[in-house]
């Protein structure tokens, strides 16, 4: 049956309390970036969003439809007037920025950014190459235009479809909105199960968000919101504090962004649909504050990465709590700056014409790819800075857990029975380096001593994956700790085989057996833990465990090469000395203090220490040429000019050779004979 065009024309008023709604999605999202405590869900203010743009989007062709006043070329002219002018003056004004301050790898990078985003397909580029809750994401200004993505692509297909049905089965609009619906919300949970990055970044997943508010919106339309006047205060109510409890850290919501998105969805929905009833939900959302940052809550979304970002590109120290805030109420001095002079100009047809519009965004997006796409081609534009400078980078770029690779898959990360192969080619393996990524960060060192000699070995590195005989270590992926456990229990069986002789073991067991993120307590902090987590046995145990290992293979007459922790640093050392020449003229050295090395790796130390001294058994300590003795009290990140990390706690190649050279009271040097096998 058709249904009422009386019914479908009705236009819902201005809503002042979806303004509100929105400075309740943008407000978490910058405190979230920010990293200030309490806001660990604050990224689902995008999902906030993403009800409210399908809402308004649907509401709008609706009433266009059931007026016969509907075009596509009247549509998307509102979508570009709404989205793009304040967009690309944002992103134009980030260039200078990211000229001063970003180092080449990263404008290199942000030109990517940069082109992507001026054709709105950022969300596939960092779907590529971001993990939006890691650590590199911080630095990247532009890493929130996946979600104008989104939105975009949503908005090219979706007012095609929606009039498809309108004109063809239109009492069948609804069933076919939710139906697309609960086909794009399994589709996200089956992503999110397998932990495919996929199901955050890409509109086939992200999709139900918005066609949940369309939902909504056709419901108004063919039915009065005033029906739910009994109840609504009470639904609005439910639905703020569904969205605050998706936003709170304090909540266990185990399974990850996915079940927090489908929380703070379900509040947004029941904001949208029974907001307009009077009570105190509405009250508090149709104030005047929450509803004017609302109203400019789109310029305030836009502004507030490319601002922390450049800040944290520019900082040598964690910047502090109160500088975030600081920088927060700075963006939304600059958004309101914004609002009044681009973005309400642009959306008024009688200011702007038509083909001032189009010319303008034609100019700013044109601009946008050609400045990105030289800031890629040329590799960020390196002559920018000194050659020194370049050097200490090239540190950075040349990452020797990278450095290997068989059939186009790294050799740091393979299967036991599909180990890479070290050193000279006409020799049979002797040697086995086992251990996560700091293990794997010794191959090209390795590998290179071992031609010199003549001997062969196999690398068998897993990344976050520990050599610990049979320990169970505790992580909060399942599926990863299994694989971990079976790598491990399939290295053991293979390092005994009677062909390897030498063992080198090797891995960052302090940070998995301590289980919380390094801090030097001088502003050098990790902003997440790494490895797998904490060790599921009591440590006695996994001691024991440990040891018998160990054991074992000295019995069958292994030499077993037992390297002890490799001090973290917390900064980034390539970088933050990058920073400190380039950016703030200074050449101070970067150094963490021993004391607190001492500290964090007495337990582990311990482990390796009860040992004893077994016969085979040897020893290599980094510490002992890293601190303490350069510098008193103090442990070093570069030697002799050579910069030995390439991040915050992995050796360089520079470092590597040193923790290998000490092997070789073991190791024969090429002038040496060679064994014969």
């Amino acid at each position: 049956m058709t249904e009422p065009r009386a019914a479908l024309s009705h236009r819902l008023p201005y809503r002042p309390e979806i303004d509100g709604l929105r400075a309740l999605a943008v407000v978490p999202v910058i405190l979230f970036h920010a990293g200030i405590p309490g806001f660990a869900g604050g990224y689902v203010g995008v999902d906030v969003f993403f009800v409210i743009s399908g809402y308004l989007i649907t509401s709008v062709i609706l009433a266009d439809l059931a007026a016969e006043r509907f075009t596509f070329l009247h549509f998307y002219e509102r979508r570009a007037r709404r989205i793009l002018p304040a967009l690309l003056v944002v992103m134009l004004a980030t260039v200078p920025f990211a000229w001063m301050w970003l180092d080449p790898h990263a404008l290199s990078e942000f030109g990517k950014s940069l082109g992507a985003a001026a054709v709105f397909v950022s969300n596939l580029l960092f779907l590529r190459d971001t993990n939006y809750f890691g650590q590199a994401a911080e630095l990247k200004p532009l890493l929130h235009t996946w979600s104008l993505g989104v939105e975009e692509q949503f908005y090219l297909l979706f007012p095609l479809g929606l009039v498809l049905v309108w004109r063809r089965w239109r009492a069948a609009t609804g069933l076919c909105l939710a139906a697309a619906g609960l086909l794009s919300l399994c589709l996200s949970g089956y992503l999110t199960w397998r932990a495919s990055p996929v199901g955050f970044y890409l509109l086939p997943s992200r999709g139900w968000e918005l066609l949940v508010g369309a939902a909504i919106a056709h419901r108004h339309a063919t039915a009065p919101a005033s029906s739910l006047a009994p109840t609504g205060s009470a639904l609005t109510a439910v639905g703020l504090v569904a969205i605050l409890w998706a936003v709170s850290p304090y909540v266990g919501l185990e399974t990850g962004p996915f079940s927090r998105s489908v929380v703070a969805t379900l509040g947004a929905c029941l904001v949208v649909w029974c907001g307009a009833t009077p009570g105190l939900a509405y009250r508090l959302l149709s104030h005047a504050v929450p509803v004017r940052v609302g109203a400019m809550s789109y310029s305030l979304y836009l502004i507030h990465q490319p601002v922390l970002a450049m800040a944290r590109a520019l900082e040598v120290n964690r910047i502090s709590t109160r500088t975030y805030l600081i920088l927060a109420l700075a963006c939304c001095v600059a958004a309101a700056l914004l609002w009044r002079v681009v973005e309400q100009p642009f959306r008024r047809a009688e200011r702007i014409a038509s083909r001032w519009l189009w010319r303008s965004v034609t100019i700013g997006a044109g601009l946008a790819v050609l400045i990105g796409a030289s800031c890629y081609v040329t590799g960020g534009w390196p002559g920018r800075f000194s050659a020194q400078d370049i050097r200490v980078l090239q540190v950075k770029t040349f990452k020797s857990v990278d450095r290997f690779a068989l059939n186009g898959v790294p050799c740091a990360n393979r299967l036991p029975s599909d180990g890479c192969r070290l050193g000279y080619p006409g020799a049979e393996p002797s040697w086995a380096l086992v251990g996560d990524s700091h293990a794997a960060a010794l191959a090209p060192a390795l590998d290179e001593r071992l031609q010199g000699s003549q001997l062969a070995g196999q690398q068998l590195t897993r990344f976050s994956c520990l050599y610990v005989g049979d320990a169970v270590l505790v992580s909060n992926n399942p599926v990863k700790q299994q694989a971990c456990h079976l790598w491990t229990t399939e290295v053991h069986a293979r390092i005994l085989s009677p062909t390897v002789r030498d063992v080198v073991v090797a891995g960052r067991y302090v940070n998995t057996f301590e289980g919380v993120a390094f801090d030097n307590g001088e502003g050098g902090r990790e902003s997440t833990g790494q490895g797998i987590g904490r060790v599921l046995d009591d440590r006695r145990s996994v001691a024991a465990i440990f040891q018998r290992a160990i054991t074992e293979l000295l019995a069958a007459g292994k030499r077993v090469h037992l390297v002890y922790p490799i001090p973290e640093v917390g900064w980034d050392v390539p970088i933050r000395l990058f920073k400190l020449h380039a950016l703030w003229h200074r050449d101070d050295p970067v150094t963490t203090s021993y004391a607190v090395f001492l500290r964090r790796t007495q337990g582990v130390r311990d482990l390796f220490d009860a040992l004893g001294d077994l016969d085979g058994l040897s020893r290599v300590r980094p510490e002992t040429w890293l601190c303490d003795s350069t510098l008193a009290g103090r442990c070093v990140t570069a030697l002799d000019d050579q910069v030995l990390y390439f991040d915050d706690d992995h050796p360089s190649y520079a470092g590597a050779v040193r923790v290998i050279d000490h092997l070789s009271l073991r190791l024969p040097t090429a002038s040496s004979p060679a064994r014969s096998r």
